[in-house]
This record gives structure tokens, sequence and C-alpha cells, in this order.
């Protein structure tokens, strides 16, 4: 009887994103054969301004086109597969899935992560609920998840909500941590007499960037304590606005970091920002990918009393936890952590602990297998 997994993972999937990434760590960590088979319409999402001509579009059309084919024939010449797992975004990928495993007789499992709907009408607001658009999004959701044979999310409070909204049954999510890259470890701090308070992201809503702007300007009194926001994206502008609105002197804006410069910013820092602290319905519902490599890094972690964090992570023990939405009580946390170095570190330990227990390439990998089942 064969007992290692042949596991297909496919699609137009981003290497970039962690979600990928750990999962196939993960797998190849717990002696899985993985058959990688991706072909990405757009290699780097942050080339995107080159594709906004109409020759632009039309030639990210034909790469579209060419790479489904392309994809779809590569995956019937392939035998002897356990299962198919479609990385995130595979909102296209799917149905090509479907279609030849269906001959196969192999089940398709959904990295979904996000869903269209969730993310750009519920937490984005780029489209009214009520509009063509938005409807046509949930429908076409919908259809993935009932075409899928497994969806993957990333916390149970995620599932649950799926299930809700698309009128799904809730034994079809499965929940697998996210976890970190293998980068994202344990690095030494320097000396010096800041307490060094950290926060990066892409300035989506749900991050509650303004919180932490607020939190910083109620704690300016503080001179040990000195704030580093690092980032771009949806609402930079907006965030920047604030922060000069309100004399904000103790918070460092850096636009971008390479991966190792961030690994060194997190080892910098004597309190990391796990998030979220928006009060979106998305907030409430996930972990953030800065959650989980701060906890890999070893760090003391600020995070939101969200029903996602509150899977994973305890109040006190493992994280520190504050109300979602309230600069008020971010600044009593922060001011707790600042002035106590000691329960700083024994967060810290906690988190590590947390994390290898909970989202290790190990942990993520078994917990992929077993889906497959036996």
């Amino acid at each position: 009887m064969k007992s290692r997994k042949r596991i297909c993972y496919f699609g137009s999937y981003d290497l970039k994103e962690p979600h990928n990434t750990t999962f196939l760590t993960g797998l190849k960590a717990v002696g899985a054969e993985v058959v990688e088979c991706r072909a990405a319409t757009v290699e780097d999402r942050s080339q995107a301004q080159k594709y906004k001509s109409l020759f632009g579009v039309i030639r990210l059309l034909f790469t579209f086109i060419k790479n489904i084919f392309s994809l779809g024939f590569r995956l019937t010449r392939l035998k002897n597969l356990d299962a198919v797992i479609v990385g995130y975004p595979g909102f296209f990928d799917v149905p090509v899935a479907w279609i030849i495993c269906k001959f196969k007789r192999v089940p398709v499992l959904f990295n979904v992560h996000i869903s269209l709907y969730e993310t750009l009408v519920v937490d984005r607001n780029y489209f009214p609920a009520n509009s063509i658009v938005a409807r046509t999004l949930k429908i076409y959701d919908r259809l993935l998840f009932f075409l899928s044979d497994t969806v993957i999310v990333d916390t149970a409070s995620h599932g649950n909500y799926f299930s809700e909204i698309y009128g799904i049954k809730s034994a079809k999510f499965k929940k697998v941590y996210i976890g970190a890259d293998s980068v994202y470890m344990p690095k030494t701090r320097e000396e010096n007499d800041l307490v060094n308070v950290l926060f990066y992201g892409s300035f989506i809503p749900l991050q509650g960037i303004e919180y932490i702007i607020k939190a910083a300007h109620l704690l300016q009194k503080d001179e040990r304590l000195k704030f580093t926001i690092i980032g771009r994206g949806q609402t930079k502008s907006e965030m920047m606005h604030l922060a000069a609105d309100l004399k904000v002197r103790n918070i460092e804006f850096i636009d971008w970091v390479t991966v190792d410069e961030l690994v060194d910013h997190i080892a910098q820092a004597d309190i990391c920002l796990g998030g979220q602290f928006g009060l979106s319905v998305k907030a409430d519902l996930v972990i953030g990918y800065k959650c989980f490599q701060m906890l890999a890094c070893k760090k003391a972690v600020v995070v939101s009393s969200s029903k996602g964090n509150l899977e994973l992570l305890e109040h006190g023990k493992t994280a520190w936890m504050c109300k979602a939405g309230d600069e008020h009580s971010l600044a009593e946390v922060i001011r707790t952590l600042g002035i106590n170095s000691e329960l700083r570190q024994t967060l810290a330990d906690a988190s590590w602990q947390v994390y290898n227990e909970n989202c290790s390439p190990e942990v993520i990998g078994s917990e992929l297998v077993k889906l497959i089942g036996s």
C-alpha cells in the first residue's frame, strides 16, 4: 500500500504569498511528493501598471488563455496523483482542475485564503453589495466552493463565515494555519534604551493603521517609545495625513524594505503589532501574515481580541490583546508592555512555543496530508 502522498500543487499561484510557500514547504517536510504545475499570468503584481493600456490588457488576456490550456494539458499528463491543491489566487484555476480531476477521480482542494465577494465588496467596498458586480462575484465564489472537494481556510471562523454567506455546509471548509517562511526566525536584538514598537503592512482598511497612529499620539510623552510603520498601499496617503494632522512625532514611516531587512526590523523590535486592528468583518476572522511571522521570530506580539486570533492565541499568555478599533485600548497595552521587559520576554518565549506547536512546516504539512485522507 502506497504511504507517500503524491500531490499536484496547481494553478497560477503566487510564490510571494506565504500561504503557498508554507504549504509547499510543509508538504515536503512531511515527505509528500509535490509536483508543481504552475503558470503565473502576472509574475509580479507590483508591475500591474504596464497592463493598463489596451495593448497591455490584450497581452494579459492572451497570456491567461494560453496558461489555462497549458496548465490543463500538463495536469492531464500527471499520473498516480492522490490530490490536487489549487494554490492562491486560484479563482480561475479551480474549474480547470475540477474538469480534469473528475476524469482522474482525484480530489480538488482549494487554498482559498480569501473570496472575491468578501474582499472586493465586504472588506474593501469597491462595489455596492446590491450591485450586479457584487452579485456576480458571490455566485462565482459559490461555484468555486461547490466544485472543490475541500476548501482550505486560514481560521475556523473564516470557514464558518464562508459557510454562512454562501450557503455551503461547514464540513467542506477545513482550517490549516498559514505559518511563516523559514527566513522568519529569532535573531539577536541590539541593546539600546528605546522600546521599539513595530508594525508593517499593505495599508488595507482591515489592518486599522489609524488606530496605531492615534495610539502613538496618545503615548507621545513617553520618549522611550519609538514606533516604526513599514509599508505602502491603499490608505497610505490618508494615514500620512492623519499623522500630520495629529502632529505625531514618535513614528518613523518607511515605504518598503526587502524581506531580509524586514526580519532585521522585527529582530530590533521590543513590541510587535500583529493586528488586525480594524473593525471590518474580515478583520475579526483572520490572523494576519505578520502575526505568524512575528511569532516565528520569538517576539512579544499585540493583537486584537478577534475571533480569528483567539483560535490560536491567549491573552496574557501567548500574546497581549486589545479591543479592535480602539486606540485607547491599544495605547494601554503598549504602555503596559513598554514598562515591563520581563513580561515582554515571557510573551516572546510563549509565542515561540505556540508557533512551533501549531504553525511549523511539519504541522502544516501533516494537516494538509490529513485532509487528503489515507
